[in-house]
């Protein structure tokens, strides 16, 4: 009992030092970025903010966004894909490769479509595209087999496209279509607690990468030096790890 209780210890802590480190280069990343940012700027952008309301923004805000709303269809990585998803409309997405001839025969299908959702500000439906010989942890994600593979996000709910592929039936798919098929299990959903979790671990390694690149280019670090600064932290998050352990483990006099 004693071995496999210091065995389930060690794993728990092996896993609370990756989370920690993990935390810990996130917000890093976003210091050094935003450092960096906010001297570039200058005063003059304070002067802005100051004079323009809370409501001219809002209006701008609007206006802005259904006048750059691009015709184009979007190209989603993996940097990008949780914040454009959680926009609150509806997705439909295309998995293609620049090798697949039906890919290259249906493209300008696929770009008519674009055009027809992204030209109404009425419409809620955006039309995006990932690239699976770039993306692979996406294509990973969403469990492609074929090519070209067409999807639809609804929220937390993630539909598969199985139908003859025709401009026609992919916009009444993505008007509604979807809802009268059934949605990918969630456990085995792309928008699922395993499909989040494989999001939130790319999330995490391209902040880790991101930290990387600030520290050898924005800072002129070699990277030997960049490497031994995140071993530091990797580090200073093991050693705040096994501390908050010891301290939650740490028997306690029971009071009668």
């Amino acid at each position: 009992f004693p071995q496999r209780r210091k065995r389930s210890l060690l794993t728990f802590m092996i896993l609370v030092v990756a989370l920690t480190s993990c935390l810990f280069l996130s917000p890093m990343s976003k210091f050094f970025v935003g450092a960096q940012a906010a001297g570039t700027t200058g005063s003059s952008s304070k002067t802005t903010t100051t004079s323009t309301t809370a409501s001219d923004k809002k209006q701008q805000q609007s206006s802005s966004s259904s006048s750059t709303l691009s015709v184009n269809v979007i190209e989603l990585t993996s940097k990008n894909f949780a914040s454009n998803i959680g926009d609150g409309n509806v997705w439909l997405i295309e998995f293609y490769t620049d090798w697949c001839k039906h890919c290259q025969n249906f493209k300008h299908v696929y770009d008519n479509i674009g055009r027809t959702f992204h030209s109404s500000p009425n419409e809620k439906i955006r039309v995006a595209k990932v690239d699976a010989t770039v993306e692979k942890a996406l294509t990973t994600r969403f469990g492609v087999t074929g090519f070209p593979s067409f999807f639809l996000v609804s929220g937390w709910d993630a539909y598969e496209f199985d139908g003859v592929r025709t401009e026609a039936n992919l916009i009444t798919f993505a008007r509604g279509g979807y809802k009268k098929q059934d949605p990918i299990p969630f456990l085995m959903s792309p928008m699922g607690p395993m499909g989040v979790l494989q999001g939130a671990l790319i999330h995490v390694g391209i902040k880790f990468m991101d930290f990387f690149a600030t520290l050898q280019e924005a800072y002129g670090i070699s990277p030997v030096l960049a490497g031994m600064a995140l071993c530091m932290l990797a580090v200073f998050g093991g050693m705040f790890s096994i501390v908050l352990l010891t301290v939650l483990s740490t028997p306690r006099e029971k009071n009668d």
